[in-house]
């Protein structure tokens, strides 16, 4: 809507561009800290397959999610009011979470090498073992989820964030091109998700059923 008033209109889209600030900076930083809280979960799920489910059930979750909405709220707040002298929060939220998440995968990987190496032992708890092939495909689908995010969010951090100032013209056609690649990063979990779970797909193809059949 933006791009189209601007591009037809000739409209600055003050009212739309201040919507799209509060919101983003919402939204883009629970994505990144949902992210991080995720990968622990994975860790947990992985390395501790036995507490996992006690950990989560009993506080875990809560925990989780109060610190992921109450940290995203704050940090939206501060953004909006002070938005030129707070670029340094955008890097710092990227960093600490991107650092939990590569700490959560390191040990993941570390620890399915040493796991691969005990394959005799593990074959006497067959239940851990279809417990642990579960875990590591939704382990493996979110570093795909996590990678294809970075893809897409990385040029715009270090273009728009990482010199403390923009590296190209504001609402220019590089500007514009930057910001439409990060925001289409969600459409893309979609695919992902459907590409690599079948309940997923199954849910899917329901919804879809359903709507053609109240349709007719």
């Amino acid at each position: 809507a933006i791009v189209a008033k601007r591009a037809f209109l000739h409209d600055c889209a003050s009212s739309l561009e201040l919507a799209y600030v509060i919101s983003s900076n919402l939204s883009c930083s629970a994505s990144v800290i949902h992210l991080a809280a995720i990968s622990v979960d994975r860790f947990l799920a992985v390395v501790y397959p036995l507490r996992h489910r006690q950990i989560m059930n009993s506080y875990g979750l809560k925990i989780m999610l109060g610190v992921v909405w109450v940290v995203s709220i704050i940090f939206a707040s501060c953004r909006i009011p002070f938005l030129k002298e707070t670029s340094y929060l955008v890097l710092v939220v990227f960093v600490v979470s991107y650092g939990l998440i590569i700490i959560c995968y390191a040990t993941i990987v570390t620890f399915l090498v040493k796991e691969k190496g005990r394959k005799n032992e593990i074959r006497a708890r067959p239940t851990v073992v279809v417990d642990s092939k579960i875990e590591r495909r939704v382990a493996f689908t979110l570093a795909i989820v996590i990678a294809i995010f970075t893809a897409c969010w990385l040029p715009m951090i270090v273009v728009f964030f990482a010199a403390g100032k923009s590296l190209v013209k504001m609402y220019g056609t590089a500007y514009m091109w930057i910001r439409s690649l990060a925001l289409s990063n969600s459409a893309m979990n979609f695919i992902i998700y459907s590409a690599r779970i079948r309940d997923f797909r199954d849910a899917y193809a329901l919804i879809c059923r359903k709507i053609i059949h109240c349709t007719k």
